[in-house]
């Protein structure tokens, strides 16, 4: 897990790390947690009380970055994907930094 980084897709509390809140853009686990793969797994596929993909797969980020620039690190796919779990509406012509600012927006 150690070269692997997930951020959350939707807000949750986790039950399994003394109800630690993660909310949308959120990196997951926080700092110093070590969390079981079956727990990454249940998170990432949506077999999970929830029912829902709470969090996906990134590249390893600077801690150092804003959230913009974050999500500037992520391919466009990446970025529909966290679209579509936020709800922002978005079509085949939106830019790159059109989503970017949507996903921005949405977070407030």
């Amino acid at each position: 897990m150690e070269d692997k980084q997930y951020v959350a897709v939707e807000y949750f509390r986790d039950m399994e790390d003394e109800n630690t809140e993660y909310d949308f853009g959120t990196i997951y686990p926080r700092e110093g947690v070590d969390v079981p793969e079956e727990r990454i797994q249940s998170l990432l596929t949506g077999k999970n009380r929830r029912n829902k993909k709470m969090i996906m797969e990134i590249k390893r980020l600077d801690p150092k970055l804003s959230k913009e620039e974050e999500l500037e690190a992520l391919k466009v796919d990446e970025l529909k994907e966290l679209a579509e779990q936020k709800e922002v509406e978005y079509d085949s012509k939106t830019t790159k930094p059109q989503l970017i600012k949507a996903l921005l927006e949405a977070k407030e």
